[in-house]
């Protein structure tokens, strides 16, 4: 048995999930997990081929899975026997390619998809952001994220634009304490002197931090655990206080 569930309405898409697995507890499914970290061929043909001699059956949650490019090769192999299996196999993934879809919907997968339409905005806004966020212009960064958000830019638009920024300045940091010159980060000019004026406002510990704390966020997200939205607005909060 397989079902799927994906789009990049992330918050859509969770609740689902989560509203299906509750009908499966109450269905006396046992619930497991992989995430596209943990997954290898046997811990994945073990749940297919197994049966519970107490009546009992099995539901695998796949997360990301398939978006994880040495993973997915034996993922999909699997499709057929995931579908012919007695236990449950939920896949749970932002994008599937359309080949990918096609097998899927051969195997007979019930298939959910949700997509939110989102304003794509115009690069001047998000770096207008991003340098009142370096900065560490507290009222007007809020006041511009606040102007995105209602203009439905989604947090996936925003925070590559702050990684990016923040990254640069983290750049510049490394080229003044090894007294290398400008040209030896290989950013231009105005990239330069944008970084530079990070530098100027955060600490290289800090923005390190805040580096870690993105990429925690995003892939949180991700697999379905946090709102990426809400994680973010926490997240300028905290680094702009």
């Amino acid at each position: 048995m397989l079902h799927v569930f994906y789009g990049n309405d992330i918050e859509k898409r969770t609740k689902a999930l989560e509203r299906f697995l509750e009908k499966l507890k109450k269905d006396q499914f046992d619930i497991e997990y992989f995430s596209d970290s943990d997954i290898s061929p046997q811990s994945l043909s073990s749940i297919i081929y197994c049966s519970n001699l107490f009546g009992s059956k099995t539901a695998l949650v796949l997360k990301h899975s398939i978006d994880n490019e040495e993973k997915s090769v034996f993922v999909l192999e699997k499709i057929s026997e995931m579908s012919d299996s007695e236990n449950l196999f939920i896949i749970v993934e932002t994008d599937l390619k359309k080949p990918v879809l096609k097998d899927l919907e051969h195997a007979n997968a019930e298939i959910e998809f949700f997509k939110t339409e989102k304003k794509v905005a115009e690069k001047p806004v998000i770096f207008s952001f991003t340098d009142s966020f370096g900065s560490r212009d507290k009222k007007n960064a809020w006041i511009i994220f606040r102007k995105m958000r209602d203009d439905n830019v989604s947090a996936e638009e925003i925070i590559p634009a702050l990684f990016w920024a923040i990254k640069n300045a983290l750049i510049v940091y490394k080229q003044q304490q090894n007294k290398l010159s400008p040209e030896s980060t290989k950013l231009s000019p105005f990239v330069h002197k944008k970084a530079l004026s990070m530098t100027n406002k955060f600490s290289d510990i800090e923005l390190s931090y805040f580096l870690e704390s993105l990429n925690h966020i995003y892939h949180e997200a991700r697999s379905g655990n946090r709102d990426l939205d809400k994680d973010l607005e926490l997240f300028i909060l905290k680094a702009l206080a």
